[in-house]
């Protein structure tokens, strides 16, 4: 039943320096709903069910997921793991949220994200990727770099218009 600033106010205070003036911790949660998409959603409920099986609309899920890379950022992190970020969403939020994290790396934040299907766009976004199958690494590098590694260096040809995109490809190749 808290809303989206309710929420990360909570999560600003818990965090906060001690001594901290009032105008500068409300600023920088002002920044940080900027950054993440949120600040038109600063006074919507995140929802769900309450126990009494309720149901309350609030929050998109890719709002809720903005919402918990917000309570961390308040939090000034030098570097932010996100696992699986777009679990559950479709394609568009999960580009959505992508986009923010990606705008968040551009300003000098380290992210690492573990994601197990990329689409094409959030592929291209990478700066580094890791490919891993049963807990094996594949190959580690600049998105670009994987498929001629595949396939020139280990042998597994990739044709565009028989295999798709190239993360598609990766993807079911490692699988």
């Amino acid at each position: 039943t808290l809303t989206a600033g309710e929420t990360l106010a909570f999560h600003a205070r818990l965090r906060a320096e001690r001594g901290l003036p009032k105008t500068e911790l409300a600023a920088h949660m002002d920044a940080v709903l900027a950054a993440t998409g949120l600040t038109r959603a600063r006074d919507t409920m995140i929802g769900g069910t309450l126990p009494s099986g309720i149901p309350v609309r609030g929050l998109s899920g890719g709002e809720k997921c903005r919402l918990t890379v917000a309570c961390s950022l308040v939090g000034r992190p030098s570097l932010l793991f996100l696992d699986e970020p777009t679990t559950g969403l479709d394609s568009f939020a999960a580009l959505n949220i992508m986009e923010h994290v990606a705008r968040l790396a551009a300003g000098g934040l380290t992210v690492v994200a573990t994601i197990h299907q990329p689409r094409s766009a959030i592929w291209s976004m990478f700066h580094k990727v890791l490919v891993l199958s049963e807990g094996h690494a594949l190959f580690f590098g600049p998105p670009e770099g994987a498929v001629p590694w595949f396939d020139r260096v280990l042998g597994y040809p990739y044709e565009p218009a028989r295999d798709g995109w190239a993360s598609d490809w990766l993807m079911d190749l490692v699988s």
